[in-house]
């Protein structure tokens, strides 16, 4: 070949690289979208528009966009929405002091505060940050996977080619905003570093491999960080066996450099791992117990192909075993078709020795233990790690290896196959499972809806013309000259396909509106907690608004999460870490809740309103309410908490509708009003329209009885009420009973004081110990007396003499109390506290006992004294002193002399490629 030949080629190839660069960047673009720009957000927050109180604001019809991915809008965000909030404050937050009596935050990795792919949460606006978060993730997904493959031997377009099919396959989409797809982005990452240090065969080059694993330990999901770690050091063994230039020693020195960067990157994560080992140790994991049969369904191989194939969540068609998210596995189809490429004429690519070895064998086996489990299976799952984690989580893993065998394909797919047979046997064995994989599907398409068909399509004709195209060329010089500007798009196509629809991007004003019910709660609620019954309130999301509640979307510490139980024994049935309490009387009136400072307790307006059921009138005829019209009924005085009509039949009305309900006194003046809104898809029935209660609707000094004035809040349209005898509207009133609540909003959603609730932070002048766990439970279920504690274990006793409690500071790690004290007692405070917290009585040590099952106190003697409770992470302070100590061994092998490189690294790994053919 002539000089002249190759400029030609190598700028011909330039442009082809440039051509597929392109492709790469306008796909991450457009699958983020308009979040780049600032126009929407790239979050699922509007989820809560269908929930109360949202929904009354909510438009007429709302649907959230992505309603499957709540944990990040109830767990996540609000969490990190907490860390900057105190990060802006001007400290490092340990603590979050609102969800579910107090949970750790930077103090574990749960929340991946500490990892670089989470610093647009620190320097953003929330509501921004998660687009940009992503588009970091997918920049690092890419690069790295383009540097692995380029380390191994393969070209620049194979490299692009790898990291655009792994950025977009199902784990990496369907996990966005959660820290697994964080994990993910750097999994390829952690095989270049492997890679480089046994290039360079220096502990200096094994460094990368620290800093690396110790960003997957931050991002806090450690089965997706455990599964990578056993697959690179797996991958690191096949490597240096394969290798046959250095000398066993050198490759056993070689072993031992990567031990020791595995090993320094525990140490430089010890900050926060040693809490949460500590922590981990406290949490019932046993709901995460795995079995042989804890696997994926084997047809959901059929997502690899279109992620539709058991249905789609988003069109209410998904019929799949377990969740969507669980399941989803996809890669496409013309990638799957690169991976046949591989098979078929792989083989003649000089790659690093052993690499393409496991990258087959690890590909195998994944599958094998993701889709059909079996022995295999169940003995990793009597080791750590595999024991409580479902192996679905492997799909991250899978999915890297997958997106490499895709390159060496796309590398491959211009060349002859030097084997035929070879080649014969993988294209008639690819075109078998082509057409048993059609038939597959269309035998599932009825149980799907008939939602196959868009999907299949889509793979059908991507992977139909990457097929037709590898097939072409080599055997045609213009076909293979256009593989690198047809197959990336062909993968792009399929990626935005499955991308765009399930990316959520909504409108900035859907990005955790605030109500007038969390205003109220906002300006009244002080120093104590709500609860909130059903899904009212979106449990997790109020840690978002800054206030304080007894549930939310976390780990529990195990006494609060007793109490919970008490209260409701069904509060984790739907969820292991997100407890719903059923919005009942039974529930709301608990005496735990009152020993738990919930002063207000919230539900939807849909529930019954709590109270009694009085009858007033029965339903015997119709009548016909208009829009904008009132209709009169005369009801009794009493404690008035909703009033109840007949709907005759769904209401026929245009656009938003509510029906309102004024009550009046004998002269014609409003007491209390209430509205609630017509559902688009109200049937017939009762229908209850809450009011706040008023003492003047139960003044039995006051003349006469009452008017309920019912009316019709709507554009235009009736609605038929049921009537009485005399043709007005038939009622019957729920009224307060002796249950220590008090209605006072019921715009958006029922919010009732607690009258009995206890203050958060409190001076018990008496002490009862039950040492009992069950008895304990059961006696704080009963009332008992308020300036009463109840101990786990025995202490001093207390005099009965009453104390004044000046709260100075009640922060998010530290409590300070002042007390003035006639007598010995206890300060109580009602918070998960148990586990890391300290007290000090007058700058000394006191003991923190536990006190009402899940609370904490402190014994106090007569006097003015102040107390203080501080949070102290257990290991902490140990933790830190190992992450310093091994970024110092960092820093000094980084920079010390004499740790070059034995030999001078190539540009991979193995024998150089002579040219990026494609």
């Amino acid at each position: 070949m002539s000089r002249t030949e190759r400029e030609a080629r190598r700028r011909r190839h330039d442009r082809e690289v440039a051509w597929i660069l392109g492709v790469v960047v306008v796909t991450v673009v457009v699958a983020i979208g308009t979040p780049l720009l600032g126009i929407r957000s790239f979050s699922a927050a509007d989820l809560v528009l269908g929930r109360a109180p949202w929904q009354a604001t909510a438009p007429e019809g709302f649907v959230a966009q992505n309603p499957f991915v709540s944990d990040t809008v109830d767990g996540y965000l609000p969490m990190r929405a907490e860390f900057r909030r105190q990060l802006f404050a001007g400290h490092l937050p340990l603590w979050a002091a609102d969800p579910s009596g107090g949970s750790p935050l930077g103090s574990v990795p749960d929340f991946g505060v500490l990892s670089p792919l989470n610093l647009p949460y620190w320097v953003m606006p929330l509501w921004y940050a998660p687009g940009i978060a992503k588009l970091l993730e997918l920049a690092v997904a890419i690069g790295a996977t383009f540097l692995f493959l380029r380390r191994i031997g393969l070209g620049r377009t194979a490299g692009m080619v790898g990291g655009l099919v792994y950025a977009f396959c199902g784990f990496q989409v369907v996990w966005t905003n959660w820290p697994q797809t964080h994990v993910g982005a750097l999994i390829p990452a952690l095989f270049w570093a492997v890679e480089l240090a046994i290039d360079r065969r220096t502990l200096r080059a094994a460094l990368p491999i620290t800093l690396i694993a110790a960003v997957m330990l931050f991002e806090g999901f450690p089965s997706v960080t455990g599964y990578a770690v056993i697959a690179a050091a797996i991958y690191a063994a096949v490597r240096l066996v394969a290798e046959r230039e250095p000398a066993a020693a050198a490759r056993r020195r070689t072993g031992a450099f990567l031990a020791v960067a595995a090993v320094l990157a525990v140490g430089v994560a010890a900050i926060q791992l040693l809490p949460f080992l500590h922590r981990l140790g406290l949490i019932d994991l046993a709901y995460r117990q795995q079995t042989a049969g804890d696997h994926l369904p084997l047809h959901a191989i059929l997502t690899l192909a279109f992620p539709d194939a058991l249905g789609s969540p988003l069109r209410r068609s998904y019929w799949g075993a377990i969740n969507y998210i669980e399941l989803q596995s996809f890669i496409g189809a013309s990638a799957l078709v690169l991976i046949a490429v591989a098979a078929a004429r792989g083989r003649e690519l000089t790659v690093a020795r052993g690499a393409r070895t496991f990258l087959w064998a690890g590909a195998a086996v994944a599958a094998m233990l993701l889709f059909l489990g079996g022995p295999l299976l169940w003995l990793l799952q009597r080791l750590p790690l595999f024991d409580t984690n479902f192996i679905g989580r492997m799909r991250s893993v899978f999915g890297f290896l997958l997106a490499a065998l895709a390159a060496i394909g796309m590398e491959a797919a211009g060349r002859r196959a030097e084997d035929r047979r070879r080649a014969r046997i993988v294209w008639i064995a690819f075109g078998a499972l082509v057409v048993l994989g059609a038939v597959w599907a269309w035998s599932l398409a009825a149980r799907a809806h008939g939602s196959l068909l868009p999907g299949a399509a889509i793979a059908l004709g991507a992977g139909g013309a990457t097929l037709a195209l590898v097939l072409l060329a080599p055997r045609e010089v213009r076909v293979r000259r256009l593989l690198p500007w047809t197959v990336p798009v062909l993968i792009a196509f399929e990626a935005l396909a499955f991308t765009l629809p399930f990316w959520p991007r909504i409108p900035l004003d859907e990005f955790y509106p605030s109500t007038p019910t969390h205003t109220y709660l906002e300006r009244h609620l002080g120093h104590d907690r709500i609860a909130s019954g059903g899904i009212a309130m979106s449990p997790g999301t109020t840690t978002y608004y800054g206030i304080r509640a007894l549930t939310a979307h976390s780990f529990f510490a195990e006494t609060w999460r007793d109490l919970v139980l008490a209260v409701d024994p069904h509060a984790f049935d739907r969820s292991p870490t997100l407890p719903i309490l059923d919005p009942t009387g039974a529930v709301a009136s608990s005496p735990i809740l009152d020993r738990l400072a919930v002063r207000y307790f919230v539900s939807a307006p849909e529930p019954p309103v709590i109270g009694r059921t009085v009858p007033v009138t029965a339903p015997v005829g119709t009548v016909a309410l208009s829009a904008g019209a009132a209709l009169e009924a005369t009801i009794p005085r009493g404690p008035l908490r909703a009033v109840v009509v007949w709907l005759q039949e769904p209401p026929a009305v245009a656009g938003p509708a509510s029906l309102r309900v004024q009550i009046l006194d004998a002269a014609g003046a409003p007491l209390t009003d209430g509205t609630r809104r017509l559902p688009a898809d109200e049937t017939a029935g009762t229908f209850a329209i809450a009011v706040p209660e008023a003492d003047a609707t139960n003044d039995p000094a006051a003349p006469g009885p009452l008017t309920a004035r019912i009316s019709l809040e709507a554009a235009a349209g009736s609605v038929r009420l049921g009537a009485d005898a005399t043709g007005d509207p038939a009622v019957q009133l729920i009224e307060a009973d002796d249950d220590g609540l008090r209605l006072v909003r019921t715009d958006g959603a029922l919010v009732y004081e607690r009258l009995r609730a206890l203050p958060r932070i409190r001076w018990a002048s008496h002490a009862i110990v039950i040492a009992d766990r069950a008895a304990r439970i059961a006696a704080l279920a009963r009332p008992i007396p308020p300036d009463t504690v109840v101990l786990s274990a025995p202490g001093p006793a207390a005099s009965g003499r009453g104390a004044r409690l000046d709260i100075r500071e009640d922060g998010d790690e530290r409590i300070r109390i002042g007390v003035s004290a006639a007598g010995d007692g206890y300060v109580v405070v009602a918070d998960a506290l148990q586990d890391g917290w300290v007290a000090t009585l007058d700058g000394a040590p006191a003991p923190l006992v536990d006190a009402d099952h899940a609370g904490v106190a402190v014994f106090v003697p007569a006097g003015a004294h102040e107390i203080e409770l501080r949070y102290e992470p257990p290991g902490w302070r140990r933790g830190v002193a190992v992450t310093v100590i091994s970024l110092l061994i960092l820093l000094f092998v980084a920079v010390a002399p004499g740790s070059r490189s034995r030999r001078e690294p190539a540009d991979r790994s193995a024998v150089p490629v002579t040219d990026d053919r494609s």
